[in-house]
């Protein structure tokens, strides 16, 4: 603990069988300001987590962190960065920790990294993480 008063940690949270890799896991930021410890809400993954140049993805899901309320605090908006070529739409919030929607990838997208953005709560809260989804190029 720092002599100032607060400081920054992380935590690492998940479900499994001790034999088998963490089912759901969680990569949490804490800080530490005076005597409370608050948890910095992230988002912990996307399913599929790439796709190709050209086509349109259904039913992808985000995983927000374990503290996120993407439900409780309408209207959601997804958005990657660079936002450039990828359009999201039909976005269906399922729970406080996850959002289903379609992505549509552009046959000129550029290929790459993306970082994945959730903006909530009227716009008063984000999540980021970064290089989470990733363009590839066209094979057909």
């Amino acid at each position: 603990m720092s002599p100032l008063g607060f400081g920054v940690g992380f935590m690492i949270q998940g479900v499994g069988f001790p034999a088998q890799p963490a089912l759901w896991k969680y990569l949490l930021t804490i800080i530490k300001t005076n005597d409370n410890w608050i948890i910095i809400e992230t988002v912990s993954g996307i399913s599929p987590n790439q796709g190709e140049q050209g086509t349109t993805l259904t039913y992808v899901i985000l995983y927000g962190g374990k503290y996120t309320t993407f439900q409780d605090n309408h209207p959601v908006e997804v958005n990657f960065d660079p936002p450039d070529g990828l359009t999201v739409s039909n976005i269906d919030v399922t729970s406080n920790d996850t959002i289903i929607f379609d992505l549509e990838i552009a046959v000129d997208a550029p290929v790459g990294y993306k970082n994945v953005i959730v903006v909530y709560d009227n716009g008063k809260k984000s999540v980021e993480c970064d290089e989470k989804f990733l363009v590839t190029e066209k094979t057909n």
